[in-house]
């Protein structure tokens, strides 16, 4: 759970049982590549690509990201990639591909600024950004919409970001943050190898952090296993 100094009222975590998660059917699943516009800012392309072209041909980890404006996530994927960067150069090529799925993305620059989708790829994330348009991803990790937990979850969200966001400010740190869309949908984790096979899947808990040593641990057996065959 989160070691943040925050009220006690904040601190009631998410009391919903981690659901099994179904086989991915790669050969009908399709992402958008978030590109470049003009004005700077990132938008899906018309044109998807098949998912399975993303875990070739050293697997792959994505994270399924629930909202690029969360401070929270922010904060923990800044010190991720910076640990996940590190082995990337020691590894070169042999690392699995780094990938960021988005559910919403800014239909012009002003929109993008209020969701913080191109700052959260370019300031905070370490791979490729990928819009999932019909949330598949979304969907499989666990659609917890309308729970009552959930309602409770996100309300609590937005008061630990707010004392957050005034202690970073007082600590001279700003990492930004929109509650746009907060409580929406739940992300997580999956480390995929070459053949498809989920080996490791963490499924996103409200006011949890994430488990940063369980992620590293599992990118460094999929490279053993990868440099071994």
């Amino acid at each position: 759970i989160l070691q943040h100094s925050v009220p006690m009222a904040v601190m009631v975590p998410e009391r919903v049982p981690e659901k099994r998660l179904p086989e991915l059917k790669w050969s009908k699943l399709r992402l958008r590549p978030m590109q470049r516009t003009s004005e700077g800012h990132l938008r899906s392309s018309e044109d998807s690509i098949p998912a399975s072209s993303l875990i070739v041909p050293n697997g792959a980890i994505l994270f399924v990201v629930r909202r690029a404006g969360c401070l929270i996530y922010r904060e923990q994927m800044h010190d991720l990639c910076e640990a996940i960067s590190q082995r990337q150069g020691h590894h070169g090529k042999d690392y699995p591909n780094v990938i960021g799925i988005l559910r919403e993305e800014g239909a012009d620059l002003e929109q993008d600024r209020r969701l913080r989708v191109t700052e959260f790829a370019d300031q905070y994330f370490c791979g490729s950004v990928f819009l999932d348009r019909d949330c598949d991803l979304f969907k499989m990790m666990g659609d917890r919409r309308g729970s009552v937990y959930s309602k409770l979850s996100c309300r609590l969200m937005k008061k630990y970001l707010s004392f957050s966001a005034s202690k970073q400010k007082k600590d001279g740190k700003n990492h930004g943050h929109s509650l746009e869309n907060e409580g929406v949908a739940k992300g997580g984790v999956l480390v995929i190898d070459a053949s498809g096979q989920v080996v490791y899947s963490h499924q996103e808990k409200t006011l949890y952090e994430l488990p940063v040593e369980e992620i590293l641990a599992a990118l460094d057996t999929l490279v053993e296993v990868s440099t071994a065959m």
